[in-house]
């Protein structure tokens, strides 16, 4: 286990709702953090957050230590607007979490072909677009190039996380050190 560090959250904050995926390392929900244990703090709102949880079997495996690699890089990795970052893990009790911050409109692919022309309506998105998105792709590729960070399957991976209807924040999950 990970001696515990500034990262390690409150599980009793963290509220975990329906499955999102399936991975490697076992799956992710969609969850919810709070800020504080007293309910009537309203000046700490909660927060999306998607929490990546290790099998239960995983205990002393590769898998288990490949999902504390994983922490460990996230942890040193710090934030950049186009990169999801890491809001903290619970490591003291099984199952081990991962929180990250929540993609609220989902990966990129399935974002661009939600947006493509129907009988109903032509395209949803320009070239503008399209512009921007690659040049916030660029920026978190420069930013995970600078760490020493590469992201198997990267464009597999692309997550865009979005305020409202802006298309201003790219993220991606990295996974191995270089």
């Amino acid at each position: 286990r990970a001696v515990t560090d500034a990262w390690e959250l409150d599980r009793e904050l963290l509220t975990l709702g329906r499955v999102i995926g399936e991975g490697q390392f076992g799956k992710v929900s969609r969850g919810l953090l709070r800020r504080s244990q007293d309910a009537s703090d309203t000046m700490a709102p909660a927060i999306d957050v998607a929490v990546k949880q290790l099998k239960g079997n995983a205990n002393g495996t590769a898998e288990e230590e490949e999902f504390f690699k994983e922490m460990d890089l996230m942890k040193a990795l710090g934030r950049h607007k186009h990169v999801l970052s890491l809001v903290g893990v619970c490591t003291l009790d099984d199952p081990i979490l991962l929180v990250v911050e929540f993609a609220e409109l989902g990966d990129l692919r399935n974002f661009v072909q939600s947006k493509r022309a129907t009988a109903r309506h032509g395209p949803l998105l320009n070239n503008t677009h399209f512009v921007d998105f690659g040049a916030q792709i660029a920026s978190g590729m420069v930013f995970l190039e600078d760490h020493k960070v590469c992201a198997d399957g990267f464009l597999a991976l692309v997550i865009w996380r979005f305020c409202q209807s802006n298309f201003n924040s790219f993220a991606s999950s990295p996974f191995c050190y270089r």
